[in-house]
């Protein structure tokens, strides 16, 4: 499917997670990759080289090569491959009439060697090649109760993604990880959540529905998905006064995580999900956080169930942001669009300050996990001594 003059865009209206859509092959760790990277939209334009639709329909996109510890410039063009007689796209789909995720999948098919080449991977794999930063795993131990830092090294053999997990000596408890996870989201930095098989099924009930796009397990009873990877797109705890009872709620203790199925549906069907009487229940609650009743795949849950549901993972990527200055070409916005683009960025670099602050007060990527404490002890605290390699574990989800 070629693109057309004047009816597709490279990027239309920004970038959005809501952009994207899984389609007929096992990449939800790169489309949650994506769509985490979606909330900060320099993470994907920081990639593009042709910055805009292109009538010639050839694109080069910056991915790096974590073996080779450089960047490859990918030459893709927009022909994208198609169900056999339809105009509709056999893998990831178009929400609108933009051409970058469709785009940066084939980017990423051809330096892994192909479509087959993206079943089943590693969102923070995803993320290295993406961005180049550091990237961990924190994992819940059943045995310890806590959450297990892994480090994670990123590799490319012939091709394929490949991904060693070395344990450490650090591991948090769920307050701990919880001050941590607010930390990263904050520094803008890519997360994202998975769990296994029995995440995927009513345990209960013993149910395991093997009904979704590539054949992962459906937990129906609660809208999650087995082996599945879901972006983190924010965190929020509500409520500076534990205990103060408003509307029926405990504000004190409302620790809410937005996450996103990178199918664009299939949504959590337990408390605070759309539509939920916690959001009545709380309406301080629901005015600051504005949730949407759409089947469009972006949920809330408490994060005190975020175990409890069957997720086991949390990837980090400590996303670098001093170099997300990035001017707006606005090309759907047609001639005006980068005139507009360039008023509009020169009047937030320097009447707003936003240059200099990204500039000078960006944060730079590290292998140091962040602290566990709130507020300005953020930066740095000592963190847990950090030893070498003990062991490696291997998975695919």
């Amino acid at each position: 499917m070629a693109a057309r003059a004047g009816s597709l865009f490279l990027f239309e209206a920004g970038i959005d997670p809501a952009d994207l859509c899984q389609g007929a092959v096992g990449d939800c760790w790169l489309v949650a990759a994506l769509a985490s990277a979606a909330e900060h939209d320099a993470s994907i334009r920081n990639c593009f080289i042709t910055p805009e639709y292109n009538p010639r329909g050839e694109y080069k996109i910056r991915l790096w090569d974590p073996t080779a510890k450089a960047w490859e410039i990918v030459t893709i063009d927009d022909r994208i491959p198609c169900k056999k007689g339809t105009k509709t796209p056999e893998f990831m789909k178009y929400v609108g009439r933009e051409l970058w995720p469709g785009l940066i999948e084939k980017a990423f098919a051809k330096f892994c060697g192909s479509y087959n080449a993206l079943d089943g991977g590693w969102a923070v794999w995803g993320w290295a090649v993406l961005t180049g930063d550091h990237v961990f795993r924190l994992s819940f131990g059943e045995k310890s109760q806590k959450w297990e830092r892994k480090d994670v090294e990123a590799k490319r053999v012939k091709g394929e993604t490949s991904a060693a997990f070395y344990s450490t000596k650090e591991a948090y408890d769920k307050n701990e990880t919880w001050n941590m996870l607010l930390n990263y989201v904050g520094d803008k930095s890519l997360v994202a959540a998975s769990g296994g098989k029995e995440m995927g099924r009513n345990i209960a009930a013993g149910d395991a529905n093997a009904g979704g796009l590539n054949g992962e397990q459906l937990n129906d009873a609660a809208g999650l998905v087995g082996t599945h990877a879901y972006s983190i797109l924010d965190a929020k705890e509500l409520g500076l006064i534990p205990g103060l009872s408003f509307g029926g709620g405990l504000l004190g203790q409302t620790r809410l995580i937005r996450l996103r199925n990178p199918w664009g549906s299939y949504e959590w069907k337990g408390a605070w999900s759309d539509g939920s009487k916690e959001w009545d229940e709380n309406p301080l609650v629901k005015l600051r956080l504005r949730p949407k009743n759409e089947d469009d795949g972006t949920f809330w849950m408490p994060w005190d169930q975020f175990e409890a549901a069957g997720f086991t993972k949390i990837d980090i990527c400590d996303r670098s942001t001093k170099n997300d200055l990035k001017m707006m070409i606005h090309e759907d916005w047609g001639m005006c669009g980068i005139i507009c683009g360039c008023f509009a960025g020169l009047t937030q670099f320097f009447c707003f300050c936003q240059g200099l602050f990204t500039i000078y007060f960006g944060s730079n990527s590290s292998k140091q996990t962040k602290s566990t404490k709130r507020g300005c002890a953020k930066c740095a605290e000592g963190n847990r001594d950090v030893v070498e390699p003990v062991q490696i574990t291997i998975d695919r989800t």
